[in-house]
């Protein structure tokens, strides 16, 4: 469920993102932005310890049956995982 968009212009969503990013790793819970359709948003994301992220950015959607193929044939961007 999408709670707001992360905007990174103006300062309470950034407030309200490294909070809810830093009570669920106190909870033991794994972060997962959606949505993530910038670089900005993305290096923000990682600075913040986002665990994992989806949206436009990696990948438009696609169906599970082509996932293996757009990985192995170097479609999706993987270089760029959050959790590292």
């Amino acid at each position: 469920t999408e709670i707001y968009t992360l905007s990174l212009h103006d300062a309470l969503p950034i407030l309200i993102t490294r909070a809810l990013i830093n009570l669920a790793h106190n909870l033991g819970i794994q972060v997962v932005a959606e949505g993530v359709e910038t670089h900005e948003q993305l290096t923000f994301l990682k600075n913040h310890r986002c665990d994992l992220i989806q949206g436009y950015l990696i990948s438009r959607p696609i169906p599970a049956g082509e996932l293996e193929r757009a990985l192995t044939a170097g479609l999706l961007d993987i270089d760029t995982p959050v959790g590292s």
